[in-house]
């Protein structure tokens, strides 16, 4: 079992204003095929627009529209409708991001995963956890494909993943329940407001995919009945007031495993646990027109079994 605090306590940040990590401002659900093939594709690089052929990497967003259309049941299966883009597992591991074909070993650590540009992932595997997050309580998405651990860090051998969450303080109250085959389930709630000049958000959710048990011989030749089933839950919670803003995630998943090689007596049947939480506080300033400052605290907690 491994266990991580790590705390970055107050980092002055002085920057001039720049377009956000993927952000666009034009709208092309009204354009003909052959207005499309005439706009110029912008991607982000570095955190400066730029056009696809003058930049090594490029951000494909999955915005809040889309999510809602296509009504996807996670971030996971957000995600395997980009190009190049693919959700896996291995015998060590489920939803394995593979960005381009470069494959994982077993972890999902070439892949950065970011909760509102903040970086979540366990020290010891270096592995992110794609569905930390509901489907219902994400914003959008932003995948840049390729390498970009100069510019974003640790783990980002292959790209990177940024889940950016609902903004507090737009009056919603949400419910679902989704069910599948063989008993699965997905419930949750969700709401937001305003409350004496405070914006908040506050979402719990569960997922349960019980699968299907399979018969399994392992590499020895022990013959068993292999548990196929995946579960999990999260909660999120998140306050603005003025400069102010303060934000927390929790989640706890499980799945069946099939040891640290394919047998029994290396752990297939046990089941695989992990557990995290996420806080952040912060405070944004602008003095100056053109000058932000930002003053911000995190703290990300992660174990497994």
């Amino acid at each position: 079992m491994t266990s991580r605090a790590c705390f970055c306590a107050f980092l002055l940040l002085i920057h001039w204003t720049a377009p956000a990590w993927g952000e666009t401002q034009t709208t092309y659900e009204e354009l003909s095929l052959e207005e499309l093939l005439q706009v110029p594709i912008q991607v982000s690089s570095g955190g400066e627009a730029a056009d696809v052929f003058r930049t090594p990497s490029s951000v494909s967003v999955i915005d809040r529209d889309m999510l809602a259309s296509h009504a996807f049941g996670s971030v996971s299966e957000a995600l395997q409708v980009l190009a190049g883009v693919t959700v896996t597992r291995t015998y060590l591991k489920r939803g394995i991001p593979v960005v381009r074909g470069v494959l994982q070993d077993h972890y999902a650590n070439k892949v950065l995963v970011l909760i509102d540009g903040v970086p979540a992932w366990h020290p010891g595997t270096g592995e992110g956890n794609l569905d930390r997050v509901a489907i219902q309580d994400v914003e959008r998405i932003e995948v840049l494909k390729g390498p970009a651990s100069v510019l974003y860090g640790t783990n980002a051998f292959s790209g990177a993943v940024n889940i950016v969450r609902r903004s507090p303080g737009v009056e919603r109250t949400q419910g679902a329940l989704r069910l599948g085959g063989n008993g699965a389930f997905q419930a949750g709630a969700s709401a937001s407001g305003t409350l004496d000049g405070t914006l908040w958000s506050l979402s719990a959710w569960t997922a349960d995919d019980p699968g299907y048990d399979q018969p399994f011989t392992d590499e020895a030749g022990v013959y068993g009945v292999l548990p196929e089933y995946s579960y999990g839950r999260n909660l999120n919670a998140r306050v603005e007031r003025g400069p102010l803003h303060a934000s927390f995630n929790a989640f706890e998943n499980h799945e069946s495993f099939l040891g640290n090689n394919p047998a029994w007596a290396n752990g297939a049947g046990f089941d695989h646990w992990m557990q995290g939480a996420q806080t952040s506080l912060g405070l944004d300033l602008k003095p100056l027109p053109l000058l932000d400052i930002s003053l911000d605290s995190d703290l990300d907690w992660q174990e497994r079994d």
